[in-house]
């Protein structure tokens, strides 16, 4: 494998991780806000990527309203879900969402599903099982009960539908990436990107508009920051499909990124995991490196 394709890759895996990170040192009360920040900046970039060389037709239009709708309701509430829940999990649930296209191309596509799909799939049960378990010890005595965790209702709300979305904007990648022979990536996103940042502008002058000044700058840097990960992370995607078989790079994109975010949950935000959690998370790795086998 050549330097640069390395290097793309580590990029890749890099971008993927930072803006949960990111997202999650956000503390502010403007989801909208941020949101249509960050595609701004993304939007930005990718007419960079362009060489503002692009065109547009109207079925490319209708992919990109649809997509804009799938991918603003996961940038929304993806980021309302790290502000209330643990990184780790948060980041782990998001890239397991992948397995909404992955069942999408079995069923509708006829694409073969072989062992390690159904060993990931168990491994993803027993993963979300033992993740949502902690031991509780038992005054001084050693006697330790196994205990379910209490689920924050508002956090399943969230992370739900930012799963389920970021689930389906891959589907549509896909089927504008057929009608199109692998043509127009750059303008899909760069509408999506556009048509979203306006969106949830609009909404956030109409909701959010009396604390859009408190933390403007923060808000600016985490929003930016985000943005230009994801951008970057996008087209980083686009170049290395080109260069390494599929069934090698997304596993090691999603699983290298995960990597980060379970490092850097305990480090930057000091989230306690317990061994039935660690044997977790490594079951959750293991499951969304087969599940994209």
């Amino acid at each position: 494998m050549e330097f640069t394709t390395v290097l793309l890759l580590i990029t890749s895996v890099v971008t993927m991780a930072l803006p949960s990170v990111i997202k999650k040192f956000y503390k502010g009360k403007t989801p909208f806000f941020l949101s249509s920040i960050s595609c701004a900046f993304s939007a930005i970039l990718f007419l960079f990527f362009s060489g503002f060389k692009f065109s547009f037709d109207l079925n490319l239009l209708v992919y990109s309203g649809l997509i804009s709708l799938t991918f603003g309701c996961s940038t929304v509430f993806s980021l309302l879900a790290f502000t209330c829940g643990d990184l780790s999990l948060t980041g782990l649930i998001m890239s397991l969402s992948l397995i909404i296209p992955t069942l999408y191309g079995i069923i509708f596509l006829s694409n073969p599903v072989g062992v390690f799909f159904f060993i990931g799939l168990i491994a993803l049960i027993v993963s979300l099982f033992l993740i949502n378990l902690k031991i509780k010890s038992k005054g001084d005595t050693n006697d330790k009960t196994i205990t379910k965790k209490k689920i924050n209702i508002k956090w399943l709300i969230f992370i739900s539908i930012a799963a389920v979305c970021n689930g389906f904007s891959s589907i549509i990648q896909t089927e504008q990436q057929l009608v199109y022979q692998g043509q127009k990536k750059i303008e899909l996103m760069l509408l999506a990107f556009v048509i979203v940042s306006i969106t949830t502008l609009i909404i956030s002058l109409f909701t959010e508009r009396k604390f859009i000044k408190e933390k403007l700058l923060h808000t600016t840097i985490i929003g930016g920051s985000a943005g230009i990960a994801t951008a970057v992370l996008n087209y980083v995607v686009m170049v290395l499909v080109g260069l390494v078989d599929a069934a090698l790079l997304f596993p090691l994109i999603s699983g290298g990124s995960l990597l980060i975010i379970f490092v850097a949950a305990p480090i930057l935000f000091k989230e306690k995991y317990k061994i039935l959690q660690y044997l977790g998370f490594a079951l959750g790795l293991l499951s969304v490196v087969l599940l994209n086998l």
